[in-house]
């Protein structure tokens, strides 16, 4: 006879354990443990896992939706689904064999549907405006503006460019740590790529290795006082200090409607950068390694394919007939030996 629903520890207890084994393994496992002790384990926490269906999961999602935001509600139920995940690997200790996250209906996954629509997230539509903006910086937000907007990089990793990591020769930048809270980390995915030197930052990025040297930071903090602790002074360039000047430019090119758009540095810089690198032709899968996506339908989400923004070309690609129409065969005639027989 198999063991009984309430022989098994609760849910708490397992989902306890999972966290302090994920401990500052993954990026966002201090968000993990947020919303693990603030939604998923007062709600879930006294149930046995086995007692953990989809009506539970709805009745969890009805409720949190109307004071969280749905992103935030998803975000719970996939933490639900990956302590399951832990706990299906091992059903005599837990008593689940069935992850029930995996095989919730359609109606229920509606509920925390998130409401942005990230095809319709703006942009700099024109390129000269990135130029624009960059003219009225200061170095080295100016060259750390364009790295982030010709190099395609998150913010914490143009930060954590140090200067061994940039190879002019080549061409090539080595992307393989970040900056948070000042302090130098694994990047977002925990994997190392290389970036191409675009041709309008490869000037800026020379002077910048002229000025710094052959190693250390690249975009070394500009502040004599202030930042880090007595023991450890800062090193790197703070992100609010990013965003004022980054205020102070777009006020100054006369583009209100950037700041209205709510368009902040990591929208004009990484996903402008790859919504022209589409509109300019260029490869998807490229741009997913150049981006650090593990699969193509992520950054399929920062190329802003509006009608609006198709190439010329794209009016016309159907007007000149179709490769796939069938080839006629040449006319095949009967030899006389066979015509006669």
């Amino acid at each position: 006879m198999p063991p009984a629903a309430d022989s098994f520890p609760t849910f708490a207890y397992h989902g306890d354990a999972w966290l302090e084994r994920h401990r500052n393994v993954y990026r966002s496992s201090g968000d993990d443990a947020s919303r693990w002790k603030c939604h998923v384990k007062p709600w879930f926490g006294a149930k046995r896992p086995a007692e953990i269906d989809h009506a539970e999961i709805r009745r969890f999602a009805e409720a949190k939706k109307k004071d969280l935001d749905p992103a935030t509600v998803g975000h719970c139920i996939r933490l639900l689904s990956r302590i399951f995940g832990d706990l299906i690997e091992r059903p005599k200790e837990t008593g689940v064999s069935i992850n029930p996250v995996r095989t919730l209906p359609r109606s229920t996954r509606r509920l925390y549907r998130p409401k942005h629509d990230p095809h319709a997230t703006p942009f700099l539509e024109r390129l000269e405006d990135v130029e624009r903006l960059a003219g009225h910086l200061v170095e080295p937000f100016a060259t750390m503006y364009l790295t982030g907007a010709y190099g395609l990089l998150r913010t914490g990793e143009v930060l954590g460019l140090f200067a061994e990591d940039v190879d002019l020769q080549t061409r090539r930048m080595r992307i393989q740590r970040q900056v948070q809270w000042g302090q130098t980390g694994p990047l977002k995915d925990d994997e190392s790529r290389t970036v191409p030197i675009q041709g309008p930052l490869l000037p800026r990025l020379a002077a910048s290795k002229l000025v710094i040297g052959p190693t250390g930071p690249l975009f070394p903090t500009t502040r004599r006082n202030g930042g880090g602790t007595r023991r450890a002074p800062s090193r790197f360039v703070s992100i609010h200090t990013l965003h004022e000047r980054f205020g102070e430019a777009v006020k100054a090119i006369g583009r209100p409607d950037i700041l209205e758009w709510k368009m902040p540095w990591y929208q004009c810089t990484r996903h402008t950068g790859a919504s022209h690198w589409v509109a300019a032709g260029g490869n998807i899968a490229t741009l997913a390694a150049i981006m650090g996506h593990s699969t193509t339908w992520v950054t399929e989400r920062y190329a802003h394919l509006r009608p609006d923004m198709f190439a010329a070309e794209d009016y016309d690609r159907l007007s000149g007939g179709s490769r796939l129409a069938p080839t006629p065969l040449p006319e095949i005639t009967a030899r006389e030996d066979i015509r006669r027989e």
